[in-house]
């Protein structure tokens, strides 16, 4: 991965630690390094390497990665296993990107398990590298701390818990689009998110509308609107195909039968349902209750601080004015609502939620000349604090470890010393 600086937009008062940083990437295209990941060199007066700063930050985030693989750690379980099996070869339309890039692995390995806990956890490295990474360049201490709270939340052990869902490869899609669309490569930052819609048709409501709230950033309207198109055009094309063709359920269940690990028929039905008989199974208005009250209390939050912090977002000619910033952030944070409509996970579409928050704040920040104000402090440290009190339930009976629990130690211990924690699942 190249190397990774975060620049705000704007004019940044000259002193020994900001100053001025170039407009627009090498390259020219003219689009802002705003907001996005760059890979240039830090400009004159900018913290070196070694700072203090970015010590006191790899700690941190060393830390912080150390609880939240405490309290989620786990292999892949078989649903995941089982999807990360579908591809086009198949006969299957929806969800088939990276069953059809593992595809020749999988024959050769007769679909085997730890093929696919592989890839799962290469992309679960991949999006904490990223993390890491910007974390430690940014000179914004507020996208530090955003970052690192983001691991201590209940959202940084989810994340190692549902290690293998798709979710994890559409937002380091989306990193690699913002990273290319720092380089002013818009064509290609449009291309990477087309590939999303392929990986799963949730990246409508879950990466998608945070790609548009970054071009939107970078862009004059008119070309942020071209660099949505694509994305768009594609993901419609795969929700209007059939999920799976005739035949495709029963033939890769065939052959996940004879696999090493128990395989999810469950998983495999979802593309022989309807969406009403996928209503019938679940009540659509009890998961919305538990969803919407977070929805509506994150949005309210972004709105509160960007309020108490008076970012100055100086209108350019073409460019979004302050006001459509502020609803595209607050459609992007509640958009993964939707997905009540296709799933009973709640805890998925609130773990959604809650990042589509962080990044919407991240895009922010990097609009801010100067330091966030004591009323945007408070507002931000409150929010944190109500994020630490909302749970987020783990899948197939397990629970967060606490560090508190005794138990839970014993067990975390007795896993690793006896391989237990590392152990391919033998049910579904």
């Amino acid at each position: 991965m190249a190397t990774a600086t975060i620049t705000p937009i704007g004019p940044t008062p000259r002193c020994t630690a900001h100053r001025d940083p170039p407009r627009s990437p090498p390259g020219g295209n003219g689009v802002p390094t705003s907001a996005v990941l760059t890979n240039h060199e830090p400009a004159a007066g900018a913290p070196p390497s070694s700072s203090p700063a970015q010590r006191a930050t790899v700690v941190a985030l060393a830390i912080a990665l150390l609880a939240a693989a405490y309290a989620g750690f786990r292999v892949p379980n078989a649903w995941c296993a089982t999807l990360d099996a579908v591809s086009l070869f198949d006969g299957f339309h929806h969800r088939f990107a990276v069953g059809t890039l593992l595809r020749p692995l999988a024959v050769a390995s007769h679909y085997n398990y730890w093929l696919f806990a592989a890839f799962g956890f290469a992309v679960l490295a991949g999006v904490l590298a990223v993390l890491v990474s910007v974390a430690v360049r940014t000179p914004l201490v507020a996208r530090r701390v955003l970052v690192i709270a983001w691991l201590l939340l209940p959202s940084g052990g989810f994340v190692f818990h549902e290690v293998g869902y798709f979710e994890q490869l559409l937002y380091l899609l989306l990193f690699a689009a913002l990273w290319l669309l720092a380089r002013g490569r818009v064509a290609c930052a449009s291309a990477v998110l087309c590939l999303a819609p392929c990986v799963h048709e949730l990246a409508a409501v879950s990466v998608l509308p945070v790609f548009g709230l970054a071009v939107l950033h970078a862009l004059p309207i008119r070309r942020a609107i071209g660099a949505l198109v694509a994305p768009a055009l594609v993901g419609l094309c795969i929700l209007a195909l059939p999920p799976a063709g005739p035949g495709a359920v029963a033939q890769l269940s065939a052959a996940l039968a004879q696999a090493n690990f128990p395989y999810r028929p469950d998983a495999l039905a979802l593309f022989e349902r309807s969406l009403p008989q996928s209503w019938a199974e679940y009540s659509v208005q009890n998961i919305f209750i538990i969803v919407r009250p977070v929805a509506i209390l994150l949005v309210g939050a972004f709105l509160a601080l960007w309020r108490c912090a008076a970012p100055v977002w100086p209108h350019r000619p073409g460019h979004a004015p302050a006001p459509l910033l502020v609803a595209a952030s607050c459609v992007a944070i509640a958009a993964p609502a939707l997905l009540v409509l296709g799933g009973y996970d709640s805890n998925r579409w609130i773990f959604l939620i809650c990042a589509n928050f962080f990044l919407a704040v991240w895009l922010a920040l990097g609009d801010r000349p100067r330091p966030l104000g004591g009323a945007a402090v408070i507002a931000f440290a409150t929010t944190l604090l109500v994020l630490s009190q909302l749970p987020i339930d783990y899948f197939d009976e397990l629970h967060p470890r606490h560090l508190g629990s005794r138990a839970d130690r014993k067990a975390l211990i007795h896993g690793v010393a006896t391989g237990a924690l590392f152990a391919r699942p033998a049910r579904w």
